[in-house]
């Protein structure tokens, strides 16, 4: 199975440009534990998950909390392309521990696979 066959689409992100207040209003918005970040020109940048945006979490930090969410941004997370392998992914994050990954065609954010996605394959394979 393709990672194009269960990853959802399309995907909401935000901007690296966002202040932390306003990522988490996207966050609690839409019943997110994390999304993608992407620049000026829609390219991936990496991830931002809610932890991150907690603020005894951002307290905890060196120097001043900070309002853009750019130096809270993931970017040594996994990613998937559209053809890839499906078991190979869902192997990569259970070894990186992580139950989102952003699927890039290319730089550019084509979906994201979730575990809910992954239950909703085991459920449908009967």
């Amino acid at each position: 199975m393709r990672v194009r066959e269960v990853m959802s689409d399309p995907v909401l992100v935000v901007a690296l440009g966002s202040t932390v207040r306003d990522a988490a209003a996207v966050l609690a918005a839409h019943g997110l534990s994390e999304v993608p970040v992407v620049d000026e020109r829609d390219r991936f940048v990496g991830m931002l998950t809610e932890a991150d945006l907690v603020p005894d979490r951002l307290e905890g930090r060196r120097g001043p909390a900070p309002s853009g969410v750019g130096p809270l941004v993931r970017t040594d997370v996994p990613t998937a392309t559209p053809d890839g392998d499906l078991l190979g992914l869902v192997q990569r994050m259970r070894e990186a521990d992580v139950r989102v990954v952003p699927v890039l065609d290319g730089d550019r954010v084509a979906g994201i696979v979730t575990f809910s996605d992954l239950l909703r394959v085991l459920r449908d394979a009967r």
